[in-house]
């Protein structure tokens, strides 16, 4: 069995803060934000990599941010001392400019990797209150409503809601890490991919036809794939020996943007859907990981 939990510890350093981030342009050549995680806080920058905000200013520690479908909210995991979280942390929101941040989750485990359905209604994540190996749960976006979707022995999380209200999500189920997709009740689950190798964290294109994952398939490392929202012809985006991580879509599906150790520590890189153009738009020796792209 490969089983891969995926953790980003906190590393504390300084960073430049421009307040202009929160206020780009409108016209032609928009560039459009990007909520990223690093050293247990959650930032903004511009699609160029510039206008860094800090969003949380270690606040306990926040990871795993995420866009609400009309992007004036973002969700995201946080530890906090006061969350009420024996182990791990619990769910919360936040205006884009860090204000009215709200807990929504309070149940005694570990809340995390939380998407928003593409209505902005619901709000699907993992959480191991009721399971050490976490499953998957849904609640509506104030946090009411809490429903288990998945109920098996194994590791499920990672979920992404696809624009057709479907839910793809990893899983351990069949003894390593595959992608396999739900309706939104928790019912006809089924496997997208297969084989002896993990494949994590899925990411829906924005018309729902493409689903970005990484995989450690054809490499010693992990790397980021794409394939058909069946499962079908998966292709392989990144081509290096570091682990590619976290891909996330730019609002008109024409971009991927990823995180990336092949530096020497784990940044944000953007390329085009195919694979091709990979820059990068952070450097630094702080790991920058789960980049989220404003829709």
């Amino acid at each position: 069995m490969r089983t891969h939990l995926f953790h980003v510890g906190a590393v504390v350093a300084p960073v430049i803060i421009v307040l202009a981030a929160c206020q780009e342009g409108t016209g032609p050549g928009v560039r459009r934000t990007i909520a990223f995680q690093s050293g247990g806080d959650v930032y903004l920058m511009d699609s160029l990599g510039g206008h860094v905000v800090n969003l949380t200013n270690r606040v306990g520690e926040s990871l795993f941010p995420a866009w609400s479908p009309n992007g004036r909210r973002i969700v995201f995991t946080s530890i906090r001392q006061d969350s009420g979280a024996v182990v791990g942390g619990h769910i919360f929101v936040m205006n884009p400019d860090g204000s009215a941040v709200q807990q929504l989750t309070f149940a005694p485990r570990y809340d995390n990797t939380p998407a928003w359905s593409w209505d902005g209604t619901k709000i699907v994540f993992m959480s191991t209150r009721d399971d050490s190996n976490g499953e998957i749960y849904v609640m509506n976006a104030d946090g009411s409503g809490v429903t288990r979707l998945t109920t098996d022995s194994a590791i499920d999380s990672d979920p992404a809601w696809s624009p057709d209200g479907r839910i793809a999500f990893r899983s351990s189920r069949a003894g390593t890490d595959h992608i396999y997709v739900m309706n939104a009740d928790g019912s006809a689950v089924a496997p997208l991919t297969d084989g002896s190798w993990p494949d994590v964290q899925p990411a829906w294109s924005p018309d729902g036809s493409k689903i970005a994952f990484v995989s450690y398939r054809d490499s010693v490392s992990y790397q980021v794939y794409v394939m058909n929202a069946d499962g079908s012809a998966p292709t392989r985006l990144t081509h290096t020996s570091s682990h590619e991580f976290d891909p996330s879509w730019s609002p008109d599906g024409g971009r991927i943007v990823f995180s990336s150790a092949r530096d020497g520590y784990q940044q944000i890189y953007v390329m085009n859907a195919d694979g091709s153009a990979q820059t990068p738009l952070t450097t630094g020796t702080v790991a920058k990981r789960m980049p989220r792209w404003r829709p």
